[in-house]
């Protein structure tokens, strides 16, 4: 009998690598991010028991959209979102299972990045989502 596979925990490495993995082939959103004049990022600094957790997504007209665990580039294309790790995992998990809860984060940055990106971000959701174990929190 085969053992059930383990879920992928969310937002590690191999999360995201599956995630970019699904949005290499992704079409619709390579295609709005082709539109966009530039690169643009937008980041999660998560505190996380003293440590920094970086969230980091980049939309870029050549390749499209990736994920990263790495800090972003601190230029004018950045949009930081600042908050929990905690807090901010156990909203995902909530939201995950059909609440609708307002993200507590701070921003920071270039906000206009979220208009510019909005599409491309609704299309990255779409085609990267997987199933997921969340970590404890």
């Amino acid at each position: 009998m085969n053992q059930p596979q383990n879920k992928l925990l969310f937002m590690s490495q191999q999360h995201v690598n599956l995630m970019n993995q699904r949005l290499a082939a992704d079409s619709a959103s390579l295609q709005i991010c082709k539109g966009f004049d530039r690169a643009y990022q937008v980041a999660y600094e998560l505190d996380r028991d003293g440590a920094t957790v970086w969230w980091t997504m980049e939309f870029d007209p050549a390749s499209g959209v990736r994920f990263s665990l790495q800090p972003p580039r601190q230029d004018d294309s950045l949009v930081l979102l600042k908050g929990s790790y905690r807090v901010v995992v156990d909203v995902s998990r909530r939201t995950k299972a059909g609440e609708t809860i307002q993200m507590p984060l701070a921003a920071s940055g270039n906000l206009g990045v979220f208009e510019i990106v909005k599409s491309a971000f609704a299309a990255a959701q779409k085609a990267a989502a997987i199933d997921t174990e969340f970590p404890e929190v």
